[in-house]
């Protein structure tokens, strides 16, 4: 039987940004489908969705994005629960490993990048026979290290900046889908704690503006991308497919409550 709600699947969706955007999604009526390691906060997350909107209802699965058979039992569950997939939000990363690009091995590098990339391109690929049925939505949750470097992260910076270009790939490819790679701006989450607690892999003025980030409260609420990114799956723009913004950009004034 086919949901009469919209249906979307987010990776990552145990904490943080992740989290935020489940519950955004079920506050506009979506039947969401987690995808994230720990089944425990998956749970919890399931029942703060039910909370949020008891007409919508929230589906997971506990397992790991760079494990094929992973995502392909997360989006055979969408499909068999809820019969469609409008939305795919594709927010699980890694920031590990620390350290400079002429330190970093090539096992470690590829590990990150499976997670943070490779990942992303085959859950995409597994969705998008449903996602071009109903001319859904592509999420891509990047960063602003994309396109600026930062010392100690640049396996991340890497990573980010070529999934920004994957975007614009799969964009160009697929014009029944609309995709879009996002900065969520800097979030008050774990992976600013990391960071933080980094310190002694980092430039020390690197450190010192990360921790100025917490300390002067620059840092935003997990809620505040979350709600953009669940507008999005809802109305995204089909002209804006494949380009790259930042939650606060003026492209997005639209898309921000």
């Amino acid at each position: 039987m086919t949901s009469a709600n919209p249906v979307a699947i987010v990776t990552g969706a145990s904490k943080g940004i992740g989290k935020a955007t489940c519950i955004s999604l079920a506050k506009l009526g979506f039947n969401v489908v987690g995808f994230a390691r720990s089944e425990l906060e998956l749970k919890a997350v399931g029942k703060e969705c039910e909370t949020a909107n008891p007409s919508t209802q929230f589906a997971y699965y506990s397992g790991d994005v760079s494990n094929n058979s992973d995502c392909d039992s997360t989006v055979e569950l969408a499909t068999k629960k809820f019969g469609r997939i409008d939305a795919l939000v594709n927010n699980a990363a890694i920031l590990d490993p620390a350290g400079d690009l002429t330190k970093i091995s090539k096992a470690d590098l590829a590990r990150h990048f499976d997670v943070n990339l490779f990942s992303v391109l085959y859950l995409t690929q597994v969705a998008l026979p449903e996602l071009i049925k109903l001319k859904g939505k592509v999420i891509n949750i990047s960063s602003g290290s994309a396109t600026t470097f930062l010392n100690t992260w640049g396996a991340y910076c890497c990573s980010k900046a070529s999934l920004n270009m994957m975007t614009t790939g799969f964009a160009t490819e697929v014009p029944e889908v609309t995709f879009l790679a996002l900065r969520p701006g800097a979030v008050d989450t774990d992976m600013q704690v990391q960071i933080r607690a980094s310190g002694h892999l980092m430039r020390p003025e690197d450190l010192k503006m990360f921790v100025s980030f917490k300390e002067n409260g620059i840092l935003i609420h997990p809620n505040i991308p979350a709600s953009v990114i669940a507008n999005l799956c809802l109305k995204l723009d089909h002209n804006l497919s494949g380009k790259f913004f930042s939650w606060d950009s003026p492209e997005l004034a639209a898309y921000r409550d």
